[in-house]
């Protein structure tokens, strides 16, 4: 699997795909809403990688994404996050304050899911949900 990336980028407060990372030079390159190809510094953006995951409408999960998922009783809103320990993706409810892999939430397809936001755009919607 190739890695894939977008960004959020903390000047426009905006969310874009990433095309190309330049590690030398320290700078991402991107298209913007005007399809006009763009550099920024990685000082200036927040880098989100693709987990390689769908939700169960097909739309590719990355880090920062706010999933929602229906369990017997309820829906919870959980955010997908890398975990630099244990070096694998992660979901976390705030409601619960727990921690769980994100693997085990799409292997086990117990409860469907879906990309509701991301926690730039709609940090809201983790509020104690």
């Amino acid at each position: 699997m190739i890695p894939k990336f977008r960004m959020w980028n903390r000047i426009s407060s905006q969310l874009y795909l990433v095309d190309g990372l330049y590690f030398d030079d320290k700078e991402a390159e991107y298209v913007d809403d005007d399809n006009v190809l763009r550099f920024i510094g990685f000082k200036n953006i927040e880098l989100m990688q693709s987990t390689g995951l769908k939700d169960k409408n097909g739309n590719e999960i990355f880090e920062g994404d706010i999933l929602a998922f229906e369990t017997d009783d309820e829906v919870i809103n959980v955010n997908v996050f890398w975990d630099e320990e244990h070096a694998l993706f992660m979901f976390e409810s705030k409601k619960y304050n727990e921690q769980e892999p994100l693997a085990e939430l799409v292997e086990n397809n117990t409860y469907p899911f879906e990309i509701i936001g991301n926690i730039y755009e709609n940090p809201e919607l983790l509020e104690d949900k």
